[in-house]
């Protein structure tokens, strides 16, 4: 049994990112709304993505992309793209706050040795953003939409999250889609997007870091922001069945975020609200949960699905960021 598959029983509670944690905090997604999830269609094929499935040929309208910092998914290779609809285009005008428009979709394909093992699918509809993933079949004629969790799927370790557990993790963003925006996209990607018509802005400026903090924070970024940020509340269609922004003061919520423009690593916002998370370099509380995979619901790991392996790369590079930042009590 994968570790995913035995957490299903064990993380029925948990407590995300908080020192001295002694109570339980229920991790059930059970009641978020997947009704839109459940009016997709039942096949990969029927998505519009693909002009040619079985030959795997995706259609001349879907724009190929690559996030500089992807969520840790155990090295399961990715493909990702997006779909708009006929005529449609994303208002970049605030380069913080991109807003697609209905009918936009975006799929994400994990394989793991050449075998297709999933894709998911998020989309606009006209109620919000919702998404599901399709699981493939043998021989990869076709992938089935799988409203439910499904572990070690084609005898693998990979786990498909369930459709409720997809709402979790994206809905605590604005615009849903993690790995499209102006952080995630690199300076050359967004100029080309610009050029063919699929943003409307030229996104000006860039991240402006050291390399070392740069990566650091990327990680942070790519694999925790998605629960913890200031704004996950205020979203509309955000679950609380993570409790993602328990902490030492519920006012001042943990946030990961690394914004499009940073220029300075003090005005980093993890730095302005969870610098006691980070304080104790190798010993801080975020190496801590990001260094082991474990059930407990007292201490759960981080990030908390998708992965069984610690992501040795991406824990490193936390750590020289962390290494190069001045002491400073709690």
């Amino acid at each position: 049994m994968s570790l995913r598959a035995l957490a299903t029983t064990v993380f029925a509670a948990g407590c995300g990112l908080m020192v001295g944690c002694g109570t339980p905090i229920e991790r059930d997604c059970s009641s978020a709304d997947t009704s839109a999830a459940e009016a997709l269609p039942e096949s990969l094929s029927q998505t519009g993505l693909y002009a040619d499935i079985a030959a795997d040929v995706v259609v001349d309208a879907a724009h190929e992309f690559e996030p500089r910092f992807p969520l840790w998914t155990d090295g399961a290779d990715k493909r990702r793209w997006l779909l708009l609809p006929d005529g449609g285009q994303v208002d970049t005008s605030d380069p913080a706050e991109w807003v697609f428009p209905v009918g936009t979709k975006l799929f994400k394909e994990f394989a793991l040795h050449g075998v297709r093992l999933e894709t998911r699918l998020t989309t606009r509809t006209e109620g919000g953003w919702t998404a599901v993933s399709y699981v493939w079949s043998d021989g990869g004629a076709d992938a089935a939409r799988q409203l439910d969790a499904a572990p070690d799927v084609a005898d693998t370790p990979h786990d498909v999250p369930s459709a409720a557990e997809c709402l979790a993790c994206h809905a605590g963003r604005g615009n849903f889609t993690l790995g499209f925006s102006a952080t995630q996209l690199q300076p050359q990607t967004r100029a080309d997007l610009h050029d063919a018509g699929v943003l409307s802005d030229a996104v000006e400026g860039e991240i402006d870091l050291p390399p070392t903090a740069l990566a650091g924070l990327g990680v942070l970024h790519g694999n925790c922001s998605h629960c913890h940020n200031a704004h996950r509340d205020d979203q509309p269609q955000a679950t609380t069945c993570f409790a993602p922004n328990a902490g030492e003061d519920d006012d001042e919520p943990v946030d990961f975020t690394l914004p499009h423009g940073l220029a300075s690593v003090d005005d980093a916002p993890v730095l302005q609200t969870a610098r006691w998370l980070l304080d104790g370099g190798a010993d801080s509380e975020v190496i801590a949960r990001m260094s082991e995979r474990n059930t407990s619901a007292f201490n759960p790991s981080m990030p908390p699905l998708g992965t069984e392996n610690v992501h040795q790369e991406g824990l490193a590079a936390v750590e020289a960021f962390l290494s190069e930042l001045p002491a400073q009590e709690r």
